[in-house]
């Protein structure tokens, strides 16, 4: 081992050398991002999956071999300025067509989430203005007797804009799932539709 200044390391000289060790790194970030995009996400073991909370709800067998990348890229929500072609995911393996919701479907999907801020302001309008023997009506579970306390909206603003936000992603998750090949549907994410 030489040893120059106090130093062991040496500078590679020279631009040729710079040049190689860039398209190296290039090459290698591509192979790398190539080696992820194929790898589909089907939920492995991890410390969240184990929670007495998905034991109970059973999504871990629900979802089993399931490609949780395509089911969360189908609730995000469309761009409100300018909706364009939306990525779904990749098939199963790499000869497999891109997965995509057409930009028709996303301008629909944007008119569809105005449609439903819309019609939930109206509700809530509606339930502002209905009296509490019919709003302890809406509350019961049961249809012969009367829940003692009235329905209520939600307190807080933060809170109604949370729910609406997840009852809109359900519905666009809901268009998008409807919308794709109903083969790939069934394969990459297990969601089926039922006539009745």
């Amino acid at each position: 081992i030489v040893e120059k200044n106090g130093s062991m390391i040496r500078p590679v000289a020279g631009r040729g050398a710079s040049e190689y060790l860039q398209s190296l790194h290039d090459r290698e970030r591509e192979r790398q991002k190539a080696e992820k995009s194929y790898i589909p996400d089907t939920g492995g073991e991890t410390l969240a999956g184990t929670s007495p909370w998905m034991d109970r709800t059973r999504w871990p067998i629900t979802y089993k071999g399931v490609r949780r990348d395509i089911l969360r890229r189908l609730t995000e929500m469309p761009p409100v300025s300018s909706p364009a072609d939306h990525f779904l995911g990749q098939g199963s393996n790499p000869m497999d067509q891109d997965i995509i919701s057409s930009q028709e479907d996303e301008v629909k999907i944007s008119l569809l989430m105005i449609l439903v801020d819309r019609m939930l302001d109206r509700c809530e309008e509606t339930a502002r203005h209905t009296g509490r023997s019919l709003l302890c009506w809406l509350r019961s579970t049961k249809p012969l007797t009367c829940y003692p306390k009235p329905f209520t909206l939600v307190g807080l603003k933060v809170s109604e804009n949370k729910y609406r936000r997840y009852f809109k992603r359900f519905l666009a998750l809901a268009f998008r799932a409807y919308r794709m090949p109903i083969d790939v549907r069934h394969r990459l994410t297990g969601i089926r539709f039922k006539k009745k």
